[in-house]
């Protein structure tokens, strides 16, 4: 595997219902207001059809690290509301696969994450910063997770 090749398993258990969080995740254009670490800035280039294949977007993605990240990413499959694939190009290029399973009153979700640095500072610096670069992938993911729970009980709350 190439030093700036990475693959990320994220796995959150969220209370709810798969409707209420593949709403949520989704709608990305709603995320850099509820999930800003993984999209600071996000721009819809294309809606896609009922399920949302073929949606495209470009995100500006700031962790908590002092770069950011440019990408594009394209929806190649959904099965509403369970998976969504993703094809990401730009300063990082790979796969992204979500699935959610309704576990009694949680969600089960699993977050695959393949790709590979672009980036000049992911390119070069990955064989002595991999550690650090992988910390601040989990720590995205872990805001991710607790903004998620915040957004499912704001949204929740507005229905009520």
């Amino acid at each position: 595997m190439p030093a700036n090749a990475y693959h990320f398993v994220t796995r959150w258990t969220i209370p709810g219902t798969v409707n209420q969080v593949y709403t949520v995740l989704n709608n990305v254009s709603g995320y850099p207001r509820w999930w800003p670490q993984l999209a600071a800035k996000f721009h819809q280039l294309h809606c896609g059809d009922c399920d949302g294949v073929g949606a495209r977007g470009a995100v500006t993605t700031k962790g908590f690290l002092p770069y950011v990240l440019k990408w594009e990413y394209i929806v190649t499959s959904a099965k509403p509301p369970h998976e969504v694939s993703i094809n990401a190009c730009g300063d990082i290029e790979g796969v992204g696969h979500w699935k959610l399973l309704q576990n009694g009153d949680v969600v089960d979700i699993m977050y695959e994450w393949k790709v590979s640095g672009k980036k000049a500072i992911l390119r070069y610096l990955s064989p002595i910063l991999r550690p650090l670069f992988s910390w601040n992938h989990n720590w995205v993911m872990k805001k991710g997770m607790q903004s998620l729970q915040r957004e499912l009980k704001r949204t929740r709350s507005l229905i009520a």
